[in-house]
């Protein structure tokens, strides 16, 4: 809290905008979810607004927070619930493209070596992610049976 009221802190939501848009609510609109009446944060708009830029900067930081929560949480039912096949290796942990060349180059070598025939096609599905929606593409593909 200390960090905030220093005045060499520099806010993302600073005090002067928050004032600003206090005074300039709309009257005509009714009170939302906190239950304050516009006209009274317009009146009292020169008063709260610098304890309103602190809490608005210390929510902004703890949403930032919340995201890489967030987000190892996903990351970790990802991996436990095998949501994504062990043939993606685009995005995923200890994977990369590299890896899934050098899989793809042992798959092959590993049929010619036992004389089996081989084909190979290459797609460039660049632009097909700029063009396609996504749920039509998921829904190709699934239907199609590829897991990865």
């Amino acid at each position: 809290m200390q960090d905030l009221e220093n005045k060499d802190h520099k806010s993302t939501i600073g005090e002067d905008p928050v004032r600003d848009h206090l005074k300039n609510l709309n009257l005509c609109k009714s009170m939302v979810n906190d239950e304050i009446h516009p006209q009274v944060l317009r009146e009292q708009a020169a008063e709260i607004a610098k304890s309103l830029s602190i809490i608005f900067e210390k929510s902004w930081q703890s949403d930032k927070i919340m995201e890489k929560i967030l987000l190892k949480a996903m990351l970790r039912h990802i991996e436990n619930q095998e949501v994504i096949g062990n043939s993606q290796h685009g995005f995923t942990k200890r994977k990369s493209c590299l890896t899934k060349l050098v899989t793809f180059y042992d798959r092959v070598t590993a049929l010619l070596d036992r004389s089996r025939s081989t084909e190979i096609v290459y797609l460039d599905l660049y632009k097909m992610f700029d063009t396609v929606l996504h749920d039509i593409l998921v829904y190709i593909v699934e239907i199609n049976g590829f897991d990865g």
